[in-house]
C-alpha cells in the first residue's frame, strides 16, 4: 500500500510540476508576443508580418537612425 500512495504521490508532483512550467512558458511566450507586439507599432515600416529577424534588425536601425538625428 505504501508504494502505490509513493507512486500516486510522485505521479501527482509530476503532474503539477508539467502544469506549472506549461503555465510559466505561455506567461513568458504571451509577454514576449506583448513586447514584439510595442516594437511592431513603434518602428515605421514595419507590421504584424514582418519575421523576428528583420524586426530586430529594423529595431536597431531605427535607433541608430534616431541617434544619429539628436
Amino acid at each position: 500500500m505504501a508504494t502505490t500512495t509513493t507512486t500516486t504521490t510522485t505521479t501527482l508532483q509530476t503532474v503539477r510540476s508539467r502544469a506549472t512550467k506549461s503555465a510559466r512558458c505561455s506567461k513568458k511566450r504571451r509577454e514576449r508576443k506583448q513586447v514584439l507586439e510595442m516594437l511592431r507599432k513603434m518602428v515605421p515600416f514595419v507590421n504584424e508580418h514582418t519575421p523576428l529577424l528583420e524586426l530586430l534588425q529594423k529595431v536597431i536601425d531605427y535607433i541608430t537612425e534616431l541617434q544619429e538625428y539628436f
